[in-house]
């Protein structure tokens, strides 16, 4: 039976590259969101062990593009910081390039 190594660092590497390709344009994206939402990623509480591990595989999906580890920290909490609070900011949904 054929097995990948998935710990490779070259196959990792070919991976992080389909994934972000898959999900770097404006459907994408606005997949990406969708799941992240299902995955339970944006609620500030989780109230039950399959809501945690849904919002675990949320995080690995995010580590699958090579934006959720310890590298990224610095640059995502400069991201967070230009977000304006929630009471400053009009309501968004990520548009599709064809729209």
């Amino acid at each position: 039976m054929f097995k990948i190594r998935w710990t490779d660092k070259k196959i990792k590497k070919s991976i992080r590259e389909e994934y972000r390709r898959t999900f770097n344009s404006g459907a994408g994206r606005k997949v990406l969101a969708h799941m992240l939402a299902e995955l339970h990623f944006f609620d500030e509480i989780l109230a039950t062990e399959e809501e945690r591990v849904l919002a675990n595989y949320a995080r690995k999906l995010l580590n699958n593009l090579g934006i959720w580890n310890d590298l990224t920290i610095d640059e995502l909490i400069g991201a967070f910081m230009q977000i304006a609070p929630k009471e400053e900011q009009g309501q968004s949904i990520i548009k599709t390039e064809e729209e």
